[in-house]
């Protein structure tokens, strides 16, 4: 079994990352929704972070979505709990070099995310990242 360096579970239908939007006067903007949804990721990460500071390195990160909408593109998921994570679980998701992803249907657990990130070993050559 894998342990992992930070794991927690964000309550709520997963909502994906949404498009900017642009108004009539040309100011852009990101939906409420999205806005909403990254604030309780961040704000839930930052507390099972238990004042760590973000993790270095290269990343292992694994998300499983359940309760998500069927249509919701799981890329779209992904981004919107990732750029949440950004500056409290890691430093920026380009330290991730391991990216799993699932959308799980199972009724039987309640909607949300759960997020698992282990630190794993440099690749020969690797650039990205801190």
């Amino acid at each position: 079994m894998t342990e992992w360096d930070f794991e927690c579970f964000v309550d709520g239908r997963p909502i994906p990352k949404g498009r900017p939007r642009v108004t009539k006067a040309g100011r852009t903007y990101t939906p409420s929704r999205t806005v909403i949804w990254e604030g309780n990721v961040s704000l839930l990460a930052k507390i099972a972070m238990k004042g760590r500071p973000p993790m270095e390195g290269p990343l292992k990160v694994y998300l499983s979505f359940f309760g998500a909408r069927s249509n919701a593109d799981l890329d779209n998921l992904a981004k919107a709990v990732l750029d949440a994570c950004n500056g409290t679980v890691f430093h920026d998701d380009r330290q991730i070099d391991d990216l799993r992803l699932m959308r799980c249907a199972l009724t039987e657990f309640p909607a949300g995310v759960r997020i698992r990130v282990r630190r794993i070993a440099p690749r020969a050559g690797r650039t990205g990242g801190r």
